[in-house]
């Protein structure tokens, strides 16, 4: 079971990290993954005791944060069951999509002064198309793509690696403009007609190979952001680009604006810190006054418990 397999990484979590939040994690991460779908029941506490080889407070502990987050249910005499297996709940507690009215974000470069990054225009070739970038482009393997490469710099320093691939029936002509071209979208608008109305970004972790430490001047085995993407026009992808990233150098800032409080015109904030005694009398005040707007807790990436408590009161 994938369970055991989890709690063979028990040994490997981290000593500062809380083990309910560890077990949390691995929980969420057999949900999300699909081990256990949505109406499947978790394995009994006495298994996950003994499988992660912790107490039965600790298990609870972290079931209960998968309660919070919408993920299971518990019953009473029937155990925990997964109830939005696809679901990734927000500091919000919101799940799926979310208006892009309600969503900024901010791209950041530390120690940068302001300063705003610079690419070097891009050298153009003509590629056969792999595997992957067949499929992200919906053609048969080894078709000719166009391949562009460049870098972004901030302050005279690299931070970033781009390689985009285009169809060849696209832009044709393309690799007349190697050199010249930047800013690769407004080019192909500019010059083709194409209009960008749909872009798709995945964002994920991914050790520096020999090529792009030298391009990016770090060892190889460094950690890198990498941001792979689609880019479409009237449904028909055109771009597929990876972006690989300095993460000392750069970082994504996404701020979730919170949904506003039914009923609530407008509200004060008192913040308070994380201390025993303030959690304590949030709890007191949670469950003593249900009817009035509730404390909001929000966590840190879930590292630590309560990483601030916020009070919220209406006006009026």
């Amino acid at each position: 079971m994938a369970t055991d397999k989890l709690g063979a990484e028990r040994g490997k979590m981290a000593e500062k990290t809380p083990k309910y939040i560890s077990v949390y994690h691995m929980l969420k991460t057999e949900i999300l993954s699909g081990t256990y779908n949505t109406g499947e029941h978790l394995p009994a506490e006495t298994q996950l005791m003994e499988t992660f080889r912790v107490s039965r407070t600790t298990i609870r502990q972290a079931i209960s944060l998968l309660k919070e987050e919408g993920l299971v249910e518990v019953r009473q005499g029937h155990g925990t069951r997964v109830t939005h297996a696809d679901a990734v709940a927000t500091p919000f507690g919101i799940s799926g999509p979310l208006d892009s009215e309600r969503i900024t974000i901010t791209n950041r470069f530390p120690d940068s002064d302001a300063a705003s990054p610079t690419t070097q225009a891009a050298f153009i070739d003509i590629v056969r198309a792999e595997v992957h970038v067949a499929q992200a482009l919906n053609l048969k393997v080894g078709n000719k793509v166009f391949r562009l490469q460049r870098v972004k710099l901030i302050h005279n320093t690299i931070f970033a690696y781009v390689v985009s691939y285009v169809p060849i029936d696209t832009a044709p002509g393309l690799e007349q403009h190697s050199g010249t071209v930047t800013h690769l979208y407004h080019f192909l608008e500019k010059e083709y007609g194409i209009t960008l109305n749909s872009i798709e970004d995945t964002i994920s972790a991914v050790p520096a190979t020999f090529f792009e430490a030298k391009v990016l001047n770090v060892e190889v085995g460094s950690p890198l952001l990498l941001s792979t993407r689609t880019a479409s026009a009237n449904g028909v992808i055109f771009d597929y680009s990876k972006r690989y990233i300095r993460p000392d150098l750069y970082n994504l800032s996404i701020a979730i604006e919170e949904p506003e409080m039914s009923g609530h015109a407008a509200y004060q904030e008192e913040v308070l810190p994380p201390t025993e005694n303030n959690i304590r009398q949030y709890r007191r005040k949670h469950s003593m006054n249900p009817g009035k707007p509730k404390a909001i807790i929000r966590t840190e990436e879930r590292r630590c418990r309560y990483d601030r408590i916020i009070i919220r009161q209406t006006e009026g």
